[in-house]
């Protein structure tokens, strides 16, 4: 179940931080005592930033790198087409086909097979939905946006998937 790529995700410190510096959204599993605090925000050049703290597992661990390396540097709205896109994946059987973080996303899809495993893998992309960056007149619950431009790694950071995309 803890592939390679799972515990290479979860040992990814790059976005985890000690203390948050924007207004977090925390969000906790009842059933295992996984925690996970996302603190979101828009920088000035309107691009989503994301960090966070938890105390989890190493599947949400993961599931919370994976999420932070792809939604940090995509405008709000591509940003939320990702996590559409990744909350569909994890509630259905299909393979992923998004043309992100592909090795990553196919690996957390695989605790499908582990059904009350995937409260761990959803837990930071459901706290991730309940942020503010999508604007309180508009809220998350908007759909048909299918704009995925500002997404790519044009601000450099390193990417943790090594499948080429991204």
């Amino acid at each position: 179940m803890y592939q390679d790529i799972l515990l290479q995700c979860s040992k990814d410190t790059r976005f985890k931080v000690a203390a948050l510096d924007a207004a977090g959204v925390a969000r906790r599993n009842p059933a295992c005592g996984d925690e996970v605090e996302l603190g979101v925000s828009v920088d000035e050049t309107g691009r989503v930033r994301v960090r966070y703290r938890a105390q989890a597992c190493a599947i949400t661990l993961a599931s919370a790198a994976v999420l932070a390396e792809a939604v940090t540097g995509c405008v709000p709205e591509a940003a939320e087409v990702r996590l559409r896109e990744a909350l569909a994946y994890f509630a259905g059987d299909a393979d992923w086909t998004g043309d992100w973080a592909a090795r990553e996303m196919r690996a957390l899809g695989e605790v499908r097979a582990f059904p009350m495993r995937m409260a761990c893998v959803r837990l930071p992309w459901e706290a991730f939905g309940c942020t503010r960056i999508f604007g309180a007149e508009r809220g998350f619950e908007q759909k048909g946006r299918k704009e995925t431009k500002g997404c790519g790694a044009e601000r450099g950071e390193p990417r943790i998937n090594t499948d080429g995309h991204g």
